[in-house]
């Protein structure tokens, strides 16, 4: 008994001692519990992920806690019972067992604790990171509104701009169109005045060039004034014409100016409109043109059938014939017969002060009367099979000879017993380049030189017309007899003076600009429609 009590003793003091732990141990958890919570304060703002464990963790820490107080007032009531039952042996053993769960339950709330500090100080780096990425996120959105704000403005600057360029352009727009309008009423005003002075016109066009051509020496000041600067000498010089067209000018753009003097033929007006250039400026390309682009002939004789068969059918009818020459080695021939026979030319009116009444006549001379623009085409086509051509320095498939399609139009008015008759020369004249400029030789060098011979003597008669000479030499070539009545008769008169940008073919230029100025003063005068008044009804 006595070491029972002994026992019992070192039981009690054991007990006190575990109790005083225990209370240490309490006051640990009930400091940690205030600091969770201080810590649940802080993570509160977090992912409900995390306050949602934390509010289990805490409710299982408290569960836990109620438990072991349960548990310790259970041992109190133990104690108090064993002290009073001290001499059980059965009691002592229980009370062990107790104590050992006890130390048990202390150990593995140790451990417990040790892992809660740790899922603690994981979710508070989870928490920092969340903050951290709520930062950047609102920075991120700081910035796109920033962005957002530039773009507003951006777009706003931009509108405004695209405003402004409109207007802009519609300003120029309609200043370019009022610009457009007065050269047009001054180019008309002009024309007026060259009717009834009866002067030749001349329209200067200009050819681009090419690819493998060098820069242009030309530049076009208004719609009647050309610049032309000699690179080789640095002269810059001035010229002017009737109309200058550049080259971007469609080829329905260079008819549309033709057209009121071209289809003046259809009112009884004799009319002729000739190509003047070196080899290679553009003659053939503005005269004829190519099948998908064609020029002022096609253009021209499918208005007049078009005015013919469709405005005019009701007041006249109207028979349209072509003939087709071609004036090579100073000789005419009719292109329309596959012969080669020579043509003669002779004027039917009077000599001396009188040699500018009356008409040409060739004979003999095929005219074939045509129904449609496609007839006259394929008539060209034919006839131009049988045309002088062959390669210079100039052009590889240069025209070796003046050709010359002539519309013939006879027309009555049953209604006013008038009738009308006019002709209407639309003639594309071989190169005018010199024959040091065109390389060739033999049969090519006589041709040039016939050709140059035949130029040379159109410059005299239109310098003779032009200083209104008593007598012009017609009769020194075919070409110059061929075109008296255009000329010097009652005609109206057209040239193109094509020329070449390319700054090679300068010389040449000048040559057609001074030969297009000379022909720029010939007045033949006021010119009359061929109409006559039958007396018999």
């Amino acid at each position: 008994l006595p070491q029972c009590r002994a026992y019992l003793l070192f039981l009690q003091k054991k007990f006190l001692n575990l109790n005083d732990e225990i209370d240490d141990l309490e006051l640990e958890l009930e400091s940690k519990v205030t600091q969770f919570r201080q810590m649940q304060k802080q993570i509160k703002q977090g992912e409900a992920a995390v306050e949602q464990q934390d509010q289990e963790d805490e409710a299982e820490l408290e569960e836990y806690l109620t438990s072991l107080q349960t548990q310790v007032e259970a041992a109190k009531e133990e104690y108090t019972k064993l002290k009073a039952d001290a001499g059980s042996d059965g009691g002592v053993g229980r009370v062990k067992a107790e104590v050992e769960a006890l130390k048990k339950a202390i150990d593995g709330e140790a451990i417990r604790h040790k892992t809660l500090e740790g899922d603690l100080e994981k979710w508070n780096k989870k928490l920092e990171e969340m903050r951290e990425l709520t930062a950047s996120a609102a920075k991120i959105d700081v910035i796109r509104g920033e962005i957002a704000e530039l773009k507003n403005h951006e777009e706003g600057a931009e509108k405004e701009y695209k405003d402004f360029a409109d207007s802009l352009g519609e300003k120029l727009a309609a200043k370019r169109a009022t610009y457009r309008a007065l050269e047009r009423k001054r180019r008309e005003t002009y024309n007026a005045i060259q009717d009834l002075r009866g002067n030749l016109r001349v329209y200067c066009r200009i050819k681009p060039p090419s690819s493998h051509e060098k820069d242009e020496c030309l530049e076009i000041l208004d719609d009647m004034t050309l610049q032309v600067t000699d690179n080789d000498t640095g002269r810059v010089s001035k010229h002017e014409f009737d109309l200058v067209i550049g080259k971007d000018a469609s080829q329905l753009e260079i008819f549309e100016e033709a057209r009121p003097l071209a289809t003046s033929v259809l009112d009884g007006y004799n009319v002729c409109i000739f190509a003047y250039g070196q080899t290679g400026s553009g003659k053939t390309y503005t005269m004829e043109g190519p099948p998908d682009n064609r020029g002022i002939n096609y253009r021209t004789v499918q208005e007049l059938f078009s005015i013919a068969h469709n405005d005019r059918k009701e007041d006249y009818t109207y028979t349209i014939a072509v003939s087709i020459l071609e004036v090579y080695n100073d000789k005419v021939f009719d292109l329309m017969t596959t012969s080669r026979h020579q043509s003669k030319v002779r004027w039917s009116g009077g000599g001396g002060a009188q040699q500018h009444v009356g008409e040409v006549i060739v004979e003999p001379l095929i005219k074939k009367v045509v129904h449609s623009a496609d007839e006259v085409q394929a008539v060209l086509d034919a006839a131009y099979k049988n045309r002088s051509v062959a390669g210079t320095d100039c052009n590889a498939h240069s025209s070796r000879s003046h050709s010359v399609l002539t519309v013939y139009v006879t027309a009555t008015n049953s209604a006013t017993n008038t009738s009308l008759k006019a002709k209407l020369h639309l003639i594309d004249l071989a190169g005018s380049e010199r024959v040091k400029a065109s390389g060739v030789e033999g049969d090519r060098l006589k041709e040039a030189t016939h050709i140059n011979s035949s130029l040379s003597h159109l410059k005299t008669v239109i310098g003779g017309l032009a200083n209104k000479k008593g007598f012009i030499s017609y009769r020194n070539s075919a070409l110059t007899s061929l075109l008296q009545d255009s000329l010097g008769g009652n005609c109206k008169t057209l040239m193109f003076a094509n020329i070449s940008a390319h700054t090679n073919n300068i010389p040449e230029s000048l040559c057609t600009i001074k030969y297009a100025a000379e022909a720029r003063k010939v007045e033949v005068g006021k010119v009359s429609a061929n109409t006559t008044v039958s007396t018999t009804k």
